[in-house]
């Protein structure tokens, strides 16, 4: 809104009316000034929270020097887990950090097999030294058999699980700021057009004398 018009407006009669409306504009005004003043402070935390997160989620991510058939997936799967005459196991599932590449019961040491037939070595306590051996289950219908690994696909759960959950928050939180600031300023120009309309009209009447204009 020019301030020329309110200028010329204001040296004419402007009802009660419309100078409350040019005192909520300009209020207006000083609500998004605030508002991006807040988002900018707010968005140096949210960008080290996610550049937090994206350095987790590269950590957890399988590179190709380790296992060329699982690089770029999730670091993470699932290990099937059901009870047996020899094995009195809990029937249900564990998640499980998935490692290298095991070719027949050598550990592959180019992340790789020759003969094409890998399986993989999987261990429940990150950052533990020894790996167990087990097949992945890659395609099936109505059952998974026990002992088996299944990939973590990807969802928000899983990201939240790996990037944690302050980073989707701090993203929630800033989406969420950007939608706030873009609403109020669609409504504040669309008031200021209807504004600069009334303002125009009151410009062009003859100039009226008045102590407190």
């Amino acid at each position: 809104m020019k301030s020329s018009v309110v200028f010329r407006a204001k040296q004419n009669a402007l009802d009660e009316e419309l100078s409350g409306q040019i005192l909520a504009f300009y209020a207006g005004v000083a609500e998004i000034k605030s508002m991006l003043d807040v988002h900018v402070k707010a968005a140096k935390a949210d960008d080290k929270m996610l550049a937090q997160a994206k350095q987790k989620a590269d950590d957890a991510t399988v590179k190709e020097s380790e296992n060329m058939y699982l690089a770029g997936e999730a670091r993470y799967g699932v290990l099937i887990a059901a009870p047996t005459e020899t094995d009195k196991d809990d029937f249900g599932a564990r998640i499980v950090e998935l490692g290298p590449v095991f070719c027949g019961d050598k550990q592959s040491s180019t992340g790789k097999c020759e003969d094409g037939s890998p399986s993989f070595g999987y261990r429940n306590d990150p950052g533990g030294i020894a790996w167990t051996k087990a097949e992945l289950v890659t395609a099936g219908e109505d059952n998974v058999p026990a002992k088996k690994l299944l990939k973590l696909l990807p969802n928000g759960v899983r990201t939240a699980l790996i990037a944690g959950g302050e980073a989707g928050a701090s993203e929630a939180y800033y989406v969420k700021r950007l939608k706030t600031m873009a609403e109020r300023t669609k409504k504040l120009i669309t008031d200021a057009n209807k504004l600069e309309s009334q303002l125009q009209s009151a410009a062009s009447k003859g100039r009226r004398f008045s102590f407190f204009m």
